[in-house]
């Protein structure tokens, strides 16, 4: 089946609930808005409105500031977590256990904790003990002092550590700031439970394809907190494709620039890009590849065989 722009313009719209109209209607509306976006992402910064009032606003008729956060912290229908700050639904929780869990192991999180082990214990001593705590109750004169995105104090990145890696949740906030809690004190005990690993990476999988309409899942390793070579991910989405729960778009891309080899530079006369297959054609020479990664293997007219690697990025 093949799809016009506009089609796939008014799919997307329509998967994110702004086309045709706001369909959904305050207060009910609110929390079915937010799970078919399937992420609000939260800024604290407001000019007219913070950015999740006005992504609601502009789906939900009669929507009100804040209802985002009286489902979150009140009725606990969300909950807010992720490098990009984001809210989902408790009930996603226990696949997103399993992330959390990898965090400590990966990127960002790994190295806090290596710099950073003795803050972090003593914040969750504190959290044991049943406190409620947010960077402001520490004082910049009685912690280390960091330069970091996440915060200046070391305070600051033990609780973000601690609430990156699901010991500590978010359970409400007081002028835009977190306030964390022990994660046994915030969700309900039955969402603290981890789901088997295989079904927690199909779930979100297909949560990113559900967020993004139309997806190549490029950011699988993020998603997953885990490296995972392409090639894992083409024979995921073909699994999901043989089962009926993907459906396949592709669509031709044109390919333009130039083939250098050694200290000859020719021009592409056509080239086109479809999913992992590259195809390109020389005055002189065509060009047959499959995309893996950085790379490009394939082989040319005459039969010989070619690679190509990315320069830069």
């Amino acid at each position: 089946m093949r799809i016009s722009k506009d089609v796939a313009r008014r799919f997307l719209l329509g998967r994110q609930g702004l086309w045709p109209g706001r369909r959904w209607r305050s207060p009910g509306g609110t929390e079915r808005a937010m799970r078919a976006m399937e992420n609000v992402q939260l800024d604290p910064l407001q000019v007219v409105a913070r950015a999740q009032d006005l992504a609601l606003a502009s789906r939900v008729v009669g929507y009100r500031t804040d209802e985002w956060a009286t489902l979150t912290y009140e009725r606990r229908r969300f909950f807010e977590w992720g490098g990009w700050l984001a809210l989902r639904p408790i009930d996603e929780l226990p696949y997103f256990r399993m992330v959390m869990r990898r965090a400590r192991q990966y990127g960002q999180m790994k190295t806090f904790h290596a710099a950073h082990g003795p803050a972090i214990d003593e914040m969750r001593d504190l959290l044991r003990d049943g406190r409620e705590l947010s960077n402001r109750d520490f004082s910049m004169d009685a912690r280390r002092r960091v330069d970091s995105y996440r915060g200046r104090k070391d305070s600051a990145l033990a609780l973000h550590y601690l609430w990156r890696t699901g010991e500590a949740m978010v359970t409400r906030r007081e002028r835009f700031e977190r306030v964390y809690a022990r994660s046994e004190a915030v969700a309900p005990g039955k969402f603290l439970v981890e789901v088997p690993e295989a079904e927690a990476e199909d779930h979100l999988l297909l949560k990113d394809v559900a967020a993004a309409g139309f997806s190549r899942l490029a950011g699988a390793g993020y998603t997953l907190h885990r490296e995972i070579p392409m090639s894992h991910v083409v024979a995921w989405r073909a699994r999901k494709l043989a089962d009926g729960e993907l459906v396949l778009n592709q669509s031709f891309q044109k390919v333009s620039g130039t083939i250098r080899s050694g200290n000859r530079t020719v021009p592409i006369a056509s080239g086109r890009l479809r999913g992992e297959e590259i195809y390109i054609r020389t005055n002189n020479n065509e060009y047959r590849g499959r995309i893996s990664g950085d790379a490009i293997f394939g082989t040319s007219k005459n039969g010989a065989e070619w690679k190509a690697t990315r320069a830069g990025r």
